[in-house]
C-alpha cells in the first residue's frame, strides 16, 4: 500500500483455475474508498506467472492507512461480486539501544500493529550478500498502546543463530544491521477459501498490506576471538 501502483487480481471462476486469460475480460472491476467514497475504474494487464497468463487489475489510487476499501467486479449481464479489505495503520518504528555492542539486547517495537499481523526480520551481510533471520513480534503491554509488539535478541545470537554456529559482530565487514517487514491489514489473513489457493500468485483473498526496509548500526569495536573478547 505503500506503493505508486497496487495491484488485484479478479477472474471469471468458470474457466478452468489454470486456463491462460489471453481473452478479453468481459466486465468491470472499480476500487472505492469507502470514507470518501471515490471510485476508481481498473485498468489491466496480463502477466506471465509460472507458464499461466493471467490477468492482474492496476490501480494508482493513493491506499491510505486505516481505511477500508471496497473492490467490484461487475458483467454487462448485471451480476456482481465484491469485497472489502482495511488497510493497515502506519506502525511507528524504534530501535533501541542506539549502536549496541555484540551482547547488548537490542528491543525494536512496532506501534500500532494490526490484528493482521506483522512480519519481521533482521539482516547481516555476510559473505558479500545479506542473511535475514525471521523473529515472531511479542506483545507488549506499556500502559499506553495495546498495540504495541516488539522483537528482542542481541546481535551475537542473531548472528549465531543464523549461521548456524557461534561468530561475533567483530567479523562482520561492517558495523550495519538491517531491518525489513510486511504489515498485514486486519483482514488479510481471514475468509481464505482453500479451494481458491491454487490460482498462480494468488492468495484466494482481498487484503492490504506494506513492506519496511530500514537499517540501523551496532557498535563492533569489541573484538573477540574463541569466546575471549578484548
Amino acid at each position: 500500500m505503500n506503493s505508486e501502483i497496487n495491484y488485484l487480481r479478479v477472474r471469471d471462476l468458470n474457466q478452468p483455475i489454470l486456463e491462460n486469460e489471453m481473452q478479453d475480460f468481459n466486465g468491470t472491476v472499480s476500487i472505492t474508498n469507502k470514507r470518501t467514497s471515490e471510485t476508481v475504474i481498473l485498468n489491466d494487464t496480463l502477466i506471465n506467472i509460472q507458464n499461466v497468463f493471467v490477468r492482474n487489475f492496476i490501480t494508482t489510487m493513493p491506499i491510505e492507512p486505516e481505511t477500508a476499501y471496497e473492490v467490484l467486479a461487475s458483467t454487462p449481464d448485471g451480476k456482481q461480486v465484491k469485497a472489502t479489505a482495511t488497510s493497515p495503520a502506519f506502525a511507528k518504528v524504534s530501535v533501541l539501544p542506539v549502536a549496541p555492542d555484540c551482547t547488548t539486547r537490542v528491543n525494536i517495537d512496532f506501534d500500532p500493529v494490526n490484528i493482521g499481523g506483522l512480519e519481521p526480520e533482521v539482516g547481516f551481510e555476510w559473505n558479500g550478500e545479506i542473511l535475514w533471520q525471521s523473529l515472531i513480534p511479542e506483545r507488549v503491554d506499556n500502559g499506553e498502546s495495546n498495540d504495541l509488539r516488539r522483537v528482542s535478541f542481541t546481535p551475537r545470537q542473531l548472528i549465531s543463530a543464523r549461521l548456524r554456529e557461534a561468530r561475533w559482530c567483530s567479523e562482520l565487514p561492517d558495523n550495519k544491521f538491517y531491518l525489513r517487514y510486511i504489515h498485514y491489514g486486519p483482514e488479510f489473513n481471514q475468509s481464505i477459501d482453500p479451494d481458491n489457493l491454487n490460482i498462480p500468485g494468488g492468495v484466494g483473498t482481498l487484503g492490504a498490506y506494506y513492506r519496511e526496509f530500514q537499517s540501523f548500526e551496532i557498535d563492533r569495536s569489541v573484538i573477540c576471538d574463541l569466546f575471549i573478547c578484548q
